[in-house]
């Protein structure tokens, strides 16, 4: 069912050849915060991008928030890390579904509906396993598992993508209880661990037999690769695969961004990706986590993380996340 030359795609850096310190959660909040000023939920571009100089932080009127703040993409990605130090590395739903919980109790931005019904359920007493809410259609189904995830494929160790799967599992039900948003957390935490066990490279073949051959995540990846390797360009591609914030869009037109620009420069690969409209933000968090982790933070301009709120503490969570893959103790 797959067209026989891309099963044997590799995306690649091409630069690397060893490990480079480790910038997933910083190409995250970077993505986030340079998409956050143009996120809109319709298949639109922000009119405010045409004039948008590439890899500048910009206000944002919708979310009122400074420069180089990002949303709650981040910051649940972030509490997912945080739940991930405490418990050594290994995936708790009880223990990330009380992080997400205390975010929500503070000053979450730009929480999703589903995502704000699930933290009611847990404030309320609910189970993690029961707090995620259900979907009557897939393209209800949202792009929080997805944007939250990158963590998951920072500790997961080569080897145990069963173990990842099961975690992606588990952590959906907290907000989003559908297999896309599992199969959606799965890919792009699968993209990620397999850059850290190359040092640049990630497989689409591989990601793709990871994924039920009837998952719409993995049509929607299929259908990305396809225009990588017809050389579709942005706009035709964004038809194709979409720019709403649902968990088929986002993660398909993410999996574009980063195979067609994966040569490209961090900053550059970013910016087609937030200039193709849409849900910026979540777009560019995810496309900024995946080239985050193959560039590596010395290849992350300095203005972009001088720039960054709370740059340092997200720096420090990266660091921790690999001690943890490799062993260490964070």
């Amino acid at each position: 069912p797959w067209p026989g030359g891309l099963r044997y795609l590799h995306i690649a850096d091409g630069m690397n050849m060893k490990r480079p310190a480790n910038a997933t959660l910083l190409g995250l909040a970077i993505g986030d915060a340079l998409g956050m000023p143009f996120e809109t939920n319709k298949d639109s571009i922000h009119p405010k991008l045409a004039d948008w100089t590439m890899s500048t932080y910009v206000e944002g009127n919708y979310h009122k928030l400074p420069p180089g703040h990002y949303t709650d993409d981040t910051e649940m990605a972030a509490a997912l890390a945080e739940s991930l130090v405490d418990t050594k590395g290994w995936y708790s739903r009880v223990a990330a579904a009380e992080h997400y919980r205390q975010w929500s109790l503070g000053a979450p931005t730009g929480m999703g509906t589903s995502t704000r019904t699930a933290m009611n359920r847990l404030v309320d007493g609910i189970p993690a396993h029961l707090s995620g809410v259900m979907f009557d259609h897939p393209d209800k189904v949202g792009n929080g598992t997805a944007m939250r995830c990158a963590p998951l494929g920072v500790v997961n160790k080569p080897g145990r993508d069963s173990d990842l799967l099961y975690s992606c599992r588990d952590d959906a039900r907290i907000t989003h209880d559908h297999p896309v948003a599992v199969d959606a957390s799965y890919a792009v935490a699968l993209a990620i661990s397999q850059i850290l066990e190359t040092s640049g490279s990630f497989n689409y073949g591989t990601i793709l037999r990871r994924l039920p051959k009837e998952s719409l995540i993995a049509d929607a990846i299929e259908k990305a690769f396809q225009c990588i390797f017809d050389r579709v360009q942005d706009e035709e591609a964004m038809n194709i695969l979409g720019r709403r914030g649902n968990a088929i869009q986002t993660v398909g037109s993410a999996f574009y961004f980063c195979g067609m620009y994966c040569a490209s420069d961090f900053d550059f690969a970013l910016d087609r990706a937030i200039r193709a409209g849409g849900d910026t933000d979540t777009r560019g968090a995810i496309v900024g986590a995946i080239m985050g982790t193959m560039k590596g933070r010395d290849r992350i301009q300095e203005h972009l993380i001088d720039g960054l709120n709370n740059a340092q503490y997200i720096m420090d969570l990266d660091d921790k996340l690999i001690a943890l893959r490799d062993g260490a103790e964070p």
